[in-house]
């Protein structure tokens, strides 16, 4: 069975790193004397990551990595390959499966309480951090759900970021990753980024949870900060 090829989203293709912007794959193939003997095995690797294409990112990649194993890009094409592993490993798929039915399982005691919360907030009834008994609040139900107008409003209005609820110390962020929408991931990301070790209950931090989803473009998402750059921490 052929390995599947990734749609990634536009909001991660940035350009090149390390001074590739203007470097193309075609333009090495027309005159490989514009650039040096290791990029041009760089740059067909991270043309497959942008474009997609999962079993080429692992194969150039070791190619990449037998080459230039002391590379100041090989930590980063290392890091990249474990992620596309991950994210292509049935087991990991299934177990994510299987933990996003359970987070949702445990939303699922308090959907009234919550989606009427949410409601109020929006409205200006309550005060936007107001939580329920398992304190939850609206910002995290929003993100649960994949209400990325709501998230965005609530944003505006205040709601705090870093709170976390009282079972597992999750954030709103981490709702967020596991509602597997990524315009409902990216209004948060960038306060994430101010502080990496954030973590809840079972010492995991928001990479820890992207890379539990075993979604290649949401652990990008996470490993980057937000940044665009398919992973490379800014």
């Amino acid at each position: 069975m052929p390995l599947p090829l990734l749609v990634v989203s536009a909001n991660l293709i940035t350009g090149l790193f390390f001074g590739y912007a203007h470097i193309s794959f075609a333009s090495i193939q027309q005159d490989k004397r514009i650039v040096d003997a290791e990029t041009r095995s760089y740059v067909p690797w991270y043309d497959a990551l942008k474009q997609g294409n999962l079993p080429q990112v692992i194969k150039l990649g070791e190619e990449f990595l037998r080459e230039y194993p002391e590379s100041s890009s090989s930590d980063y094409v290392r890091k990249i390959i474990n992620f596309v592993r991950i994210s292509l490993d049935e087991q990991k798929r299934a177990e994510a499966r299987e933990l996003r039915n359970q987070i949702y399982a445990s939303l699922s005691r308090e959907t009234a309480r919550l989606e009427a919360l949410l409601n109020a907030a929006l409205s200006g009834r309550v005060d936007v951090n107001t939580r329920t008994e398992g304190g939850r609040n609206a910002l995290m139900y929003a993100a649960a759900t994949a209400n990325a107008d709501a998230v965005k409003e609530l944003l505006k209005k205040g709601a705090d970021i870093d709170a976390v609820e009282t079972s597992h110390a999750w954030s709103a962020l981490t709702f967020a990753i596991w509602s597997n929408d990524r315009n409902v991931i990216i209004p948060r990301v960038g306060y994430y980024r101010q502080n990496k070790s954030l973590k809840d209950k079972e010492g995991r931090t928001a990479l820890d949870h992207a890379v539990l989803t075993a979604d290649f473009e949401i652990i990008l998402l996470i490993n980057s900060g937000g940044g665009g750059d398919f992973g490379k921490p800014n």
